[in-house]
């Protein structure tokens, strides 16, 4: 099987969750490193480990990034990176595929699945001069923030919304190297 080097630069994190139930907070995790290891007629067989950096939260609002990575959230100085690894792929397209995995944050590890885009390997100029080969994938899921003890908010009032909504949708996009 082929090893693929995720590439740093070309690799984010990003989510959306509601606000008051008004509005959405987006933002991103921008260091996100690890391997696939997969061969273009066996995806299915192929398997994948990745690590985010929680310090490399983003969303625009330096208070709030710094109250993401406190102990009221996300507890960066004990926890200082969430991990996900592949227990299975399935075809479910085409190009589309639902990847199995272990996400761990905060030390809670849970299943999820991602549902992921492939695009094929592209013969690219290469900064270190000649050539290499490169994929990308896309990915979705929707998680439940309380599930990995990210509890904190603040109660609304009126219909009940609270500050911070329960449900947090996760998009992917990443490119792999060929090793």
């Amino acid at each position: 099987m082929t090893q693929w080097k995720f590439d740093e630069p070309h690799c984010i994190i990003e989510f959306s969750v509601r606000h008051w139930g008004v509005a959405w907070v987006k933002g991103r995790f921008s260091k996100v490193q690890g391997m696939a290891i997969f061969d273009e007629g066996g995806i299915e067989q192929g398997s994948a480990e990745i690590t985010i950096d929680m310090q490399s939260i983003w969303t625009g609002n330096e208070m709030r990034d710094n109250h993401l990575r406190s102990k009221d959230f996300f507890n960066v100085e004990q926890f200082p990176e969430a991990t996900f690894k592949t227990t299975g792929v399935d075809k479910t397209g085409e190009k589309e595929f639902a990847v199995r995995g272990d996400l761990i944050i905060r030390d809670i590890t849970k299943p999820i699945v991602l549902i992921v885009g492939y695009i094929k390997p592209q013969e690219v100029p290469s900064l270190k001069g000649g050539t290499e080969i490169r994929v990308g994938f896309t990915g979705k899921v929707a998680l439940d923030r309380h599930d990995f003890g990210l509890n904190w908010d603040v109660p609304g009032l009126g219909d009940g919304a609270s500050m911070v909504g329960g449900e947090v949708d996760i998009t992917i996009s990443a490119e792999a190297v060929k090793q």
